[in-house]
């Protein structure tokens, strides 16, 4: 079973001092290189999408990476633009650091779901542990 337990608005972090760090439209960081999060062929990367749904032309990847970790590595040793999610850049975005850049639209928003087995109820254990997620989640929604 899948629950849908929160939906945390997507940003576009940059490295502080970047040359397009104040852009305002989409169409404006058409010319950044991307990190892209997923893996290749998983999904369409979510600034994909965004690029799609304004008509501009797909942006270009430089680099795929697997962990948030590697992300915000990426990000301060280069001029990459990535999207992520607001509450997983915001203790990075200060001077220095990363920076938001002030899209008008975001690119798109990340749903968060709880999976469960369909077939079998949880375990009273496991039960917990999904009681503490939906609370944790609902502390995140707008």
């Amino acid at each position: 079973m899948d629950r849908r337990i929160s939906a945390l608005d997507r940003q576009a972090p940059c490295p502080d001092g970047h040359p397009q760090a104040g852009a305002s439209e989409l169409a404006q960081l058409g010319g950044c290189e991307w990190i892209h999060g997923a893996r290749p062929g998983a999904l369409e990367p979510a600034i994909s999408t965004a690029f799609r749904k304004a008509q501009l032309p797909q942006p270009v990847f430089a680099v795929q990476r697997d962990s948030f970790s590697a992300l915000v590595f990426l990000l301060l040793q280069s001029d990459y633009v990535a999207v992520a999610t607001e509450a997983t850049v915001a203790p990075f975005c200060r001077p220095g650091l990363l920076h938001r850049v002030p899209l008008r639209t975001p690119p798109g928003v990340s749903v968060q779901s709880l999976l469960t087995p369909a077939t079998r109820p949880l375990t009273p254990h496991a039960q917990l542990l999904a009681t503490e997620f939906r609370r944790a989640a609902r502390g995140q929604r707008r």
